[in-house]
């Protein structure tokens, strides 16, 4: 008996592995959970820096217009989106813009420092097992969505490449609004 043990311990280790790798692989190659503009959002809930569970329907439908992050610590290009969500937030958050910051693979612990370094004001929730990411395809980071109070989808940003063009798209989805 006790020389099958480790052969169980083994085949059980396997069978996990191949049903995580199976998940995984589902979830990125589902394409009826890629985003396009005028989607409807899939609504989700995670934890925040100080573990609370954030569902982010409420915010979503509490503002005109949501600015959804989703970024890492580790990224470059994502450091630079975070003072720029910041101060988009600062300056339109009284127009009606909500935001929220969802850091893809970081620890809750590196996620709160993160909020604390940039001083941010918001939600800033953790998925540090990139369900989420995964679940919408995500292909690169940073990327961004703006999202309207009914959670379609009216601005898709992957990358950085275009933040300087933010502040246009936010003033006109909030003058549309």
């Amino acid at each position: 008996m006790r020389k099958s043990l480790p052969i169980i311990a083994v085949a059980i280790a396997i069978v996990f592995a191949g049903a995580q790798w199976w998940m995984k692989k589902e979830s990125r190659n589902s394409p009826s959970l890629v985003y396009s503009r005028d989607d409807p959002i899939h609504y989700f809930s995670l934890p925040d820096v100080s573990g609370q569970q954030v569902d982010i329907q409420p915010i979503i439908e509490q503002n005109k217009l949501t600015w959804i992050g989703f970024g890492q610590t580790g990224c470059g290009p994502c450091r630079r989106m975070f003072p720029v969500m910041k101060k988009m937030h600062e300056k339109y958050q009284e127009s009606g813009l909500g935001m929220v910051l969802v850091q893809v693979g970081d620890s809750r612990e590196a996620a709160r420092r993160l909020a604390e370094a940039y001083t941010l004001e918001f939600p800033v929730l953790v998925d540090a097992r990139n369900v989420q990411s995964q679940r919408i395809n995500m292909e690169e980071l940073p990327t961004s969505f703006l999202v309207d109070s009914t959670g379609t989808i009216k601005h898709i940003s992957p990358g950085l490449f275009n933040i300087r063009h933010w502040p246009y798209s936010i003033e006109y989805w909030l003058q549309k609004e």
